[in-house]
C-alpha cells in the first residue's frame, strides 16, 4: 500500500496498517509510523509522536528505527546517545541500509557522527560486492587527501 507495488498506492490505508502493527509490537512498523508522523503523510505532522515511535522501534531492535532514533538524538544535541544507536544500527543493518546510511552520516554536521561513516563503509565492504570494496577504497583515498 505504501509503495504501490502490486496494489494501488494508498498512503492513508498504509498509515492505518502501520499504526495497527506498531501498536501490536511490530518494530519495523513502529519506525514507519514514526516516518509518517514526522513527514505528515496522510496525517497531521506530530514530531513528538514520531520521536516516540522511533525510540520504540529502536528499542524493539529495528535497525532503521535505531538510525531514525539516533538522528533525533543528534538533532537534540545528545551526540553520545546518538553514537550509541548508530553503532547498534551498524551491527544490525543489512547491506542496502549500510549503503544508504553511510552517505547520510557523511552529511552530518557533527564530526563525531561523520567519523562513524568509515565503519559503515567497512562493514558494507566486508559483506557486499566489489562495488562496496571500491566505495571503501575511494572513501579512504578521499579521506587521506582531505587530511
Amino acid at each position: 500500500l505504501a509503495t504501490g507495488r502490486g496494489v494501488n498506492k494508498d498512503q492513508a490505508r498504509a498509515l492505518a496498517c502501520y499504526r495497527k502493527a506498531a501498536h501490536m509490537g511490530h518494530a519495523k512498523s513502529m519506525n514507519m509510523l514514526g516516518r509518517y508522523l514526522e513527514e505528515g503523510v496522510s496525517c497531521e505532522q506530530d514530531l513528538p509522536a514520531a520521536h516516540h515511535w522511533y525510540r520504540r522501534s529502536a528499542e524493539a531492535g529495528d535497525f532503521r528505527g535505531q538510525f531514525s532514533h539516533a538522528a533525533v538524538l543528534a538533532d537534540q544535541g545528545d551526540i553520545q546517545q546518538s553514537l550509541h544507536w548508530l553503532g547498534t544500527a551498524l551491527r544490525n543493518g543489512n547491506l542496502n541500509f549500510l549503503r544508504v546510511s553511510r552517505q547520510t552520516l557523511l552529511s552530518s554536521p557533527h564530526p563525531e557522527i561523520k567519523r562513524l561513516a568509515i565503519d559503515y563503509f567497512t562493514k558494507a565492504s566486508a559483506i557486499g560486492t566489489a562495488e562496496d570494496k571500491a566505495a571503501l577504497s575511494h572513501f579512504l583515498k578521499n579521506a587521506k587527501t582531505a587530511a
